[in-house]
């Protein structure tokens, strides 16, 4: 075949192919509205379009989906302006996508106004065919939801109790014209409960609003209020859609039920769970929650904590679990062992108070509550309570005593273990091979406590073993063997330094019964790193003994795949910096070391424990009691060097959350690690609680 005839055919199918275009029949396709019962009116409206699959079909039977297919109708984002509504409405219609169109106006719809939607001036393709180009769109009407309201229980002897009761709008209203609108008030005027003057919480669009209704007096019993809205209709959510309620009556009415004097006060909540005293031994805690603030030695004289028998006369000798009954009977109770109770919190009235209870391991324990408990208010426990709860296993403890991470080549060497329900202790202790320092900080962190696989932490280490045995205790009763390190250390090579993985475990009978491992650096070399703007690394070495700096001292980054990227030596000031821009690969820096005078250190640059967290700080401080203060204390930062200046934050309020005292004077107390006052400054706070030392 010769070059022009081939080229001539090939023209010709183009012009077939572009002629079969020309000639496609029409592409169906339906028009609908989204669902005002569903709009928000922030959204506008949305029109839908999808291809009429049953219209396709019927014209061209199975080709229908090549012959139906067209060209996007719109561009997503694209402004058009061949919609027009009536009644005539400001705003912008956009493509949302290639086949919906949103409206957006300028102000919001009315309410309960029907609009025309005409689509004849779309610049769509002459094939588009659409099902109806005419769309009716009606709002719904204003109307109100009432969700469900919270009962707000004040526990303190002032009894400043509430009522929260969420209304949403599925329009923005007037603020006034709502509140004036709005009632709450007992169904029963005999009941005594009464409402005080209404709060109102607005949202900014005033399409939302929170009710708070101050109790003015609570009901003698259990009772039952009304909150109305006048001249305003419900609506209700049902399959996320919703209904606006057309019959009945025109007021928004929604009831709720208030706490009685006589029911206020209850025991809400009894946990029993395993706790440690002053010498960490294993004991039993019971926490008491009540509704209302009750003073610790009152509910000390009305609660008795009675160990039920091991096993019921009718359960043919078995042990009988009695938290499974939903009564117990006073024979029974009777038959218990009553346990001693220890209060552990503070003599300060409190609504939640802990004691120590001296149970035995796997026992069930009632708690009984005589009725007359009195509140600090005056509310009294109207009956008799039961709580039947289930002592928890002891189980068996082997974990390290300190935390920490680094015993100094100038300290005693010796770890202090602690030790439950165990016989002995197994260690190992692997001393991690110079070569693998790039790869551990990959696999493990000084934060990690779980036991490493035998395969990976071997494979990089020199290992020794022992045994420390434990002196039997009764149970629940902690011994603190000690492992010595010194001469672990004298018998690796090396001397003794670096980083070693200390694992031990808890047997009792020759079986493992707990275990725990964790990182440990043998070494008096402090190190800190902080990277800079370059992506440098600024290393900071000092003596954990004195606390000066250390000079030329080798410190080396260490890239994936162990070798050095970096290597620079300290000066005077202990410092040395690292470059290490563009190393990305194998490359990449994963841990710093520093060694001098035989000594060694390392730091992984992969542990989140080791990083300082910008984004998130732990806040700590103390509660105190009604009319008290409660306060807390923040940091700017976890670390601090020497000579750098520390900034603490502190939030101050009152228990009741009235305005501080002008002028009250407030006392910060700054502790070091060992306990012992650096320092004492007095402030004052803010009118706002807040303030910065």
């Amino acid at each position: 075949m010769t070059r022009p005839f081939r080229f001539l055919l090939a023209f010709l199918m183009v012009q077939l192919l572009c002629a079969a275009g020309a000639w496609a029949g029409p592409s169906y396709w339906k028009v609908t509205t989204s669902n005002p019962a569903s709009d928000s009116w922030r959204n506008g409206l949305t029109i839908h379009f999808g291809l009429d699959e049953a219209q396709c079909k019927k014209k061209y039977g199975e080709s229908w989906p090549q012959q139906c297919a067209a060209p996007a109708l719109g561009e997503s984002g694209a402004l058009e302006t061949g919609v027009e509504m009536v009644p005539k409405t400001e705003g912008e219609w956009r493509w949302q996508s290639s086949t919906s169109l949103r409206f957006i106006p300028k102000k919001r719809l009315a309410p309960g106004t029907s609009y025309q939607v005409k689509l004849a001036g779309l610049s769509l393709s002459p094939r588009i065919v659409l099902s109806n180009t005419v769309l009716g769109y009606t709002t719904q009407p204003q109307a109100v939801s009432a969700s469900r309201e919270t009962v707000w229980v004040d526990p303190s002897a002032k009894g400043m109790h509430a009522v929260s009761l969420p209304l949403q709008f599925i329009w923005p209203v007037n603020p006034e014209d709502i509140e004036r609108r709005f009632r709450a008030q007992a169904n029963d005027p005999a009941s005594g409960l009464a409402f005080g003057q209404p709060r109102f919480v607005w949202n900014e669009a005033c399409d939302s609003v929170v009710v708070n209704l101050p109790v003015a007096s609570l009901p003698r019993d259990n009772a039952t209020a009304t909150a109305t809205l006048s001249g305003m209709t419900s609506f209700f959510w049902k399959n996320g859609l919703r209904t606006v309620q057309t019959q009945g009556s025109r007021d928004m009415r929604a009831s709720f039920k208030v706490t009685g004097q006589s029911s206020i006060m209850d025991v809400k909540r009894v946990n029993l769970t395993g706790d440690y005293d002053e010498a960490l031994n294993h004991r039993y805690v019971v926490e008491i929650t009540t509704s209302l603030h009750v003073k610790p030695e009152d509910l000390f004289k009305h609660l008795e904590a009675i160990e039920l028998p091991k096993r019921d006369a009718e359960a043919a000798g078995k042990d009988f679990d009695w938290t499974k009954l939903t009564r117990i009977a006073t024979a029974d109770l009777q038959n218990g062992r009553k346990l001693e109770l220890k209060l552990l919190s503070a003599s300060d009235p409190s609504d939640k108070i802990r004691f120590a209870v001296k149970a035995e391991e796997g026992r069930c324990v009632c708690f009984h509550f005589n009725a007359g408990l009195a509140a600090t208010s005056g509310h009294k426990l109207a009956s008799d309570r039961n709580y039947i709860l289930k002592a928890p296993q002891l189980g068996h403890q082997a974990a390290f005593l300190q935390p920490g991470n680094i015993l100094t080549l100038s300290g005693e060497k010796k770890l202090d273990l602690y030790a439950r329900g165990v016989d002995a202790i197994e260690w190992k202790a692997r001393r991690i091979r110079a070569p693998f320092f790039a790869l551990m900080a990959w696999q493990k962190g000084f934060s990690s406590t779980d036991e490493d696989t035998e395969a990976g932490i071997t494979s990089m280490s020199d290992t020794l073993a022992g045994t420390i045995p434990v002196k039997a205790e009764k149970p629940g009763q902690a011994s603190f063997p000690v492992l010595d390190l010194a001469p672990v250390l004298q018998n690796h090579d090396n001397g003794a330094r670096g980083l070693m993985e200390i694992e031990i475990a808890g047997m009792k009978n020759g079986e493992t019964q707990a275990s725990q491992s964790r990182l440990v650096l043998v070494s008096d070399l402090g190190l800190r790193v902080k990277k800079t703007a370059s992506g440098a690394f600024v290393v900071f070495v000092q003596n954990q003994a004195t606390g000066e700096p250390v000079k030329d001292c080798a410190v080396s980054l260490l890239s994936r795949n162990g070798t050095a990227a970096a290597q620079a030596k300290t000066g005077t000031d202990g410092k040395a910096e690292l470059p290490a821009s563009g190393l990305a690969g194998e490359k990449e820096p994963v841990a710093v070391t520093a060694e001098a005078a035989g000594d060694l250190a390392w730091l992984s640059l992969k542990e989140p424990s080791r990083r300082l967290d910008m984004s998130a700080f732990d806040v700590q401080g103390r509660h105190c009691v009604e009319d008290g203060l409660i306060a807390s204390v923040f940091s700017q930062r976890g670390i601090y060097m020497p000579g750098e200046t520390l900034r603490f934050g502190a939030m101050v309020r009152r228990f009741d959350w009235e305005p501080l005292p002008k002028g009250l004077p407030l006392e910060a107390v700054l502790t070091s690690p060992s306990g012992s006052t650096v320092l004492r400054r007095t402030f004052e706070a803010g009118s706002d609680g807040l303030a910065e030392l």
